[in-house]
């Protein structure tokens, strides 16, 4: 004690120094606890057990409340029967409290001496019994705290300055459960002292233990030094996976994942909340679009011909092109011997033009050419429902090469073009009987061709003759897997040489060379089916160098004979113009147009040049490269006169079919919502990271959002913890023919879920739809 009250022989004590007895010892054992020992309240024993329904008992035990005693010296009651619920279901926590407090006790009489007469000192003194308290008691006072009635109740809290006990929880027939409450019981030093011992032993063991883990990590970084970085190995994971994308070998079972959009083989565009266009990366949804064909403004101009048959074409003039017409014989074109030959139709090229803001470069359109991706099926789909895919109806297709695909990626002018006039991108076949004749020969530049003729000399009743246009295969034989053009005649149409019988086509077939440096010459052959008898006249063989007469059994293997030609020839396409605007009916969009897309069965020769104009403001701006950078569409004009301009030569001039054609009138949305297919990653993550290539990136317009689904019907959502954004290298400023880009990578703490199959989901948003973005690559990987 730091006080203690001093006493001397013969001296006179008061009361003051009796009471300095008891506070001086109280106060230093106040301090003693208070600054050693404990400041906050707690309690020591008071163990509560229930001694009826709703009856609980408390044993003695002790307060402590900054450095001072409070105790409960007997065993006491509480009764809870107040609280107990009377809704079924209903129940309630109580909390008994305890909370010191200092009292005057122990109430009794002493002798005191006291003066007889206070006025007379002289009177003397007598005994006295007085009645007093005489001890100061510092008690515990114990409540019961009641808290709400409710299905699934909480614990009340305890009052300032009491320290809860225990939890009584009480249901509709009474006491159910008490629980003592640890978090506010004092420690014996003996417990403390054994926990720190465990303490410093288990401080000692992990010391051992942190000096082993420094020596292997002076170790790990020795080889580490010569070793890849981390940002190494996930610039590997990364490649890794889009060269798998390439390969086109599954993710599922893989710590990796990517897609180059280029398709939705990934992407889940079944699922509710998806609303998204994957064309050449991620992009924004239309929010209005209207497609319809082409059609003429004045289907009656008279420059124009078979606009009735769904073409745009110029006039021109059948004239002679290739004719054999020096007779000098004659042959039976017809027989006895009647094949069913199957013929296999070629299908017109298309070519697709799309302009508009929402036409952003995206580097993912040099992989059509990988040989993964199908670009006929992926950019030329038919607009009338048609088949109109390359792969495996080509023969010997492969996306790589054999359809001849070119593409052009400007800012705002997309073009795609296939340089093959005609191919087998839909099955169109046509089962003709008849005698096999055919008559090849070369075409040396470029040539439309309006019919075919053929000198007949004689000819019975019922006979007939179907001419059909033809490419010559390799070795020079004609090819039926290969016709571009079939026509029919009958007897009745048929008219004697040295009259000529012509076979009109239903529109112009190109003719033209092989492609290539000095322009090879390309042979074509009409192969002749006949019934019935049939005369023809026939020339020396000496007379037409430039073909060969065939014959043929089968329609598979052909018979040459290089002693006579047939009497016929191939008529040629004389422009009258060449050059020509024509007007088309206009193009409207409720809301506004941002974007044009037109796919067209369209054939330009090399020499000739298609191009669609729109009318802005009274001046014709054209759909072109040159105009890339001009966005003179403004998303909010509704309607525009349009046209197109065809130049060329006399010979070389296009022709564009309405019928299968369509334009797509389009204004996008602010917003998108992209969900992939599900991956299995063939073990659980707990840590995961997305990684994209964004093009047309800005961060003050666009935001981005993505998140992982996992768990039953993939609802559980979890967000990125950590996101980095970094420009890619080279692509820090946009050109006319690359976009600028950014790489954003996001982080995603899965140890709540740890899945091991999940979905990837983004949601992006422009704050204008004239300003949009796109996603060119997706990747993500496990990383723990």
């Amino acid at each position: 004690m730091y006080k203690r009250v001093v006493v001397s022989e013969a001296q006179g004590v008061t009361e003051t120094d009796f009471e300095r007895l008891g506070t001086y010892p109280q106060s230093g054992f106040e301090f003693l606890g208070r600054d050693l020992l404990q400041t906050s309240i707690v309690y020591a024993d008071f163990t509560v057990s229930q001694s009826d329904t709703v009856t609980v008992q408390i044993a003695p035990g002790r307060v402590y409340d900054s450095g001072k005693m409070y105790a409960s010296e007997s065993v006491e009651e509480r009764s809870v029967a107040a609280f107990v619920p009377v809704t079924a279901g209903q129940s309630v926590i109580c909390l008994v409290v305890a909370q010191g407090q200092e009292v005057s006790d122990d109430l009794e009489n002493r002798y005191y001496e006291r003066a007889i007469d206070a006025q007379n000192p002289d009177a003397g003194t007598q005994q006295t019994v007085e009645d007093d308290y005489r001890t100061k008691n510092r008690k515990v006072v114990l409540t019961v705290v009641p808290g709400t009635e409710a299905a699934r109740p909480i614990a009340p809290t305890a009052p300032i300055g009491s320290v809860a006990v225990a939890e009584i929880l009480i249901g509709t027939s009474g006491i159910q459960t008490i629980t003592m409450r640890p978090d506010g019981k004092a420690q014996t030093l003996e417990k403390v002292a054994s926990q720190q011992q465990s303490i410093q032993a288990a401080l000692a063991v992990m010391m051992q233990n942190i000096e082993g883990l420094r020596a292997d990590q002076a170790g790990i970084k020795a080889q580490l030094a010569g070793s890849a970085s981390k940002s190494t190995m996930a610039a590997l994971a990364v490649d890794m996976a889009l060269i798998k994308d390439r390969l086109d070998i599954a993710d599922d079972g893989a710590p990796y994942w990517a897609d180059r959009f280029l398709d939705r083989q990934e992407t889940d565009d079944a699922h509710v909340d998806f609303d998204a266009l994957v064309e050449e990366g991620i992009r924004f949804n239309h929010d209005g679009v209207n497609e319809f064909a082409l059609s003429l403004y004045n289907p009656n101009d008279p420059n124009l011909m078979h606009a009735a048959s769904g073409l745009i074409c110029p006039k021109y003039q059948p004239v002679e092109g290739i004719a054999v017409t020096e007779a000098s014989g004659e042959m039976a074109l017809g027989g006895l011997s009647v094949q069913n030959i199957t013929v296999e139709h070629l299908t017109e090229s298309r070519e697709r033009i799309r302009y508009g803001s929402s036409m952003t470069i995206c580097n993912n359109s040099q992989w059509w050419h990988s040989g993964h991706y199908d670009p006929i099926a992926g950019i030329f789909t038919a607009a009338n429902g048609d088949t109109y895919k390359a792969a495996p109806v080509l023969e010997g297709y492969t996306a790589s090469s054999s359809v001849d695909h070119q593409a052009v990626r400007l800012q705002r002018f997309w073009t795609d073009t296939i340089s093959v006039p005609y191919d087998k991108y839909k099955v169109n076949e046509q089962t003709i009987s008849g005698v096999v004749k055919a008559e090849s020969f070369l075409i040396h530049q470029e040539r439309w061709t309006p019919r075919t003729w053929l000198g007949i000399k004689a000819w019975g009743d019922g006979a007939e003759v179907t001419a059909v246009l033809v490419e010559c295969r390799n070795d020079g034989t004609p090819d039926p897997k290969r016709a571009l053009a079939s026509v029919t005649k009958t007897a009745a149409d048929f008219t004697a040489w040295p009259e000529r019988t012509y076979f009109t086509f239903d529109k112009p077939r190109l003719l033209k060379p092989l492609a290539g440096s000095g322009s090879k010459a390309r042979a074509y052959a009409i192969m002749y089916f006949v019934t019935g008898d049939v005369t023809v006249a026939t020339a020396d063989g000496s007379a037409f160098l430039g073909g060969n007469l065939f014959t043929s059994t089968d329609g598979i293997y052909f018979d040459g004979d290089v002693t006579r030609d047939l009497i016929m020839g191939i008529d040629f396409c004389a422009f009258e113009i060449t050059q020509m605007p024509i007007r088309l009916n206009s193009w409207q969009l409720t809301g506004g147009i941002e974007s044009i897309d037109i796919l067209a069965p369209q054939l330009v020769p090399s020499a000739a040049n298609v191009v669609y104009e729109i009318n802005v403001n009274g001046s014709w701006k054209a759909l072109s490269a040159q105009n890339s950078d001009a966005a003179f569409i403004n998303g909010i004009t509704a309607l525009y006169e349009t046209r197109v301009v065809f130049t060329g030569t006399e010979w070389g001039m296009p022709i564009i079919e309405m019928g299968d054609s369509r334009v797509r009138l389009t204004r996008p949305k602010d917003q998108l919502t992209w969900l992939s297919t599900d991956w299995a990653l063939g073990e659980q993550a707990s840590e995961m990271k997305l990684r994209a290539v964004v093009g047309a990136w800005d961060a003050a317009r666009h935001t981005m959002v993505p998140t992982i689904l996992s768990g039953v019907d993939f609802a559980t959502e979890t967000p990125a913890t950590e996101t980095i954004v970094r420009p890619v290298v080279g692509r820090s400023q946009a050109r006319p023919d690359q976009e600028a880009a950014v790489e954003i990578e996001w982080t995603f703490d899965l140890s709540a879920t740890t899945p091991d199959t999940v979905k990837l989901k983004l949601e992006a948003a422009t704050n204008n739809a004239r300003v949009p973005f796109h996603v060119e690559w997706l990747v993500a990987r496990k990383t723990a």
